[in-house]
């Protein structure tokens, strides 16, 4: 299981997650991502785009730093991701996540990622966990992946 500070990522994301008595959660980010057109052919398609774009989210955001670390991210927290997604077909290989993420519009992906972020501000007025430039800098490596 990925550790930050001696927090669980799960914890860590959950935290996140939810502010006090108003809720900044996963279905939040959903439907952010829910509007990123799939470009894959419709019979090829064996996991939702937004599954796959939500499992790739948090498990940054816990850490993960590349593909094969995504993939056993979302093998680790299947049930939690489970809570906001359908993942029916299990957690998809680290190749799909890879070959998916490369299709989509990078700048697509930073709007809806930037949106979802100003509207976490907003439910938490300005009182956020900071992301450290490692995980910064890692989201940066998946941001040129995606301009290819």
């Amino acid at each position: 299981m990925f550790l930050i500070k001696n927090l669980t990522v799960l914890y860590r994301y959950d935290h996140i997650l939810s502010f006090g008595s108003k809720k900044m959660n996963g279905l939040d980010l959903l439907s952010q991502i829910s509007i990123i057109s799939d470009p894959r052919q419709a019979w090829k398609i064996e996991h939702k785009l937004a599954d796959i774009l939500f499992l790739t989210i948090t498990a940054v955001i816990g850490g993960a730093e590349g593909w094969e670390e995504i993939e056993d991210f979302g093998i680790d927290h299947l049930e939690w991701l489970k809570t906001y997604g359908d993942f029916e077909n299990g957690i998809p290989v680290h190749d799909t996540i890879a070959r998916v993420i490369s299709m989509i519009s990078g700048k697509s992906l930073q709007s809806c990622f930037a949106t979802w972020m100003k509207e976490c501000h907003e439910v938490t007025k300005g009182d956020v966990i900071a992301i450290d430039g490692k995980t910064i800098k890692q989201f940066q490596l998946f941001d040129d992946a995606l301009e290819k």
